[in-house]
């Protein structure tokens, strides 16, 4: 296995070797080839390191445990105490002492300038609110299914966080929501 500590990432990379063709079934046959698996863990993910030293004698490896905000528990074991220590001060830099907000991930990504990205799609063209109720059963002038559509909000002034139309019980009028 392979560690690599990036920017904001704790990579894990591990060689998958496939069985040996005498252990795979004819039927299963298969072309065969190492496949690399990565597993990307976000620093602020990590809510706890520790170093495990051990004396050159004791035929032991150093070690260096990670306890996740998502309570996974992942041990790396490492063949020099050097390589140890420097992985772990590396590690315990990016997790315990950022020292401000800014350092995280998000403030820095910068997205790929591609053709068409995100800005260039504007997203109100996109989701037409009142067609994907209408998929669901709730429509102006459609069969009473138990909901209407309320023109309440219109000018934004019953809520600003709530879209323009909303759907509501068929049973409760615009007075009573105001």
């Amino acid at each position: 296995m392979t560690l690599r500590l990036t920017q904001h990432h704790l990579v894990l990379v591990q060689i998958i070797t496939p069985p040996s063709s005498h252990e795979i079934p004819p039927s299963d046959k298969r072309p065969s080839q190492a496949q690399p698996r990565s597993q990307w863990i976000a620093y602020p993910m990590i809510a706890n390191c520790t170093f495990r030293p051990t004396p050159p004698t004791s035929g032991h490896s150093p070690s260096i445990r990670l306890r996740g905000r998502d309570f996974r528990f992942i041990t790396l074991n490492f063949s020099d105490d050097r390589q140890a220590r420097d992985a772990f001060e590396s590690i315990k830099a990016m997790t315990c002492r950022l020292g401000s907000i800014e350092k995280l991930y998000a403030f820095s990504y910068k997205a790929p300038s591609h053709p068409v990205n995100e800005k260039a799609i504007n997203g109100w063209e996109i989701y037409d609110a009142k067609a994907e109720w209408k998929r669901l059963g709730i429509s102006e002038k459609g069969v009473d299914r138990g909901w209407r559509i309320s023109k309440l909000n219109v000018d934004y002034a019953f809520s600003p966080t709530y879209p323009a139309l909303l759907p509501v019980p068929s049973s409760i009028s615009d007075n009573t929501l105001k």
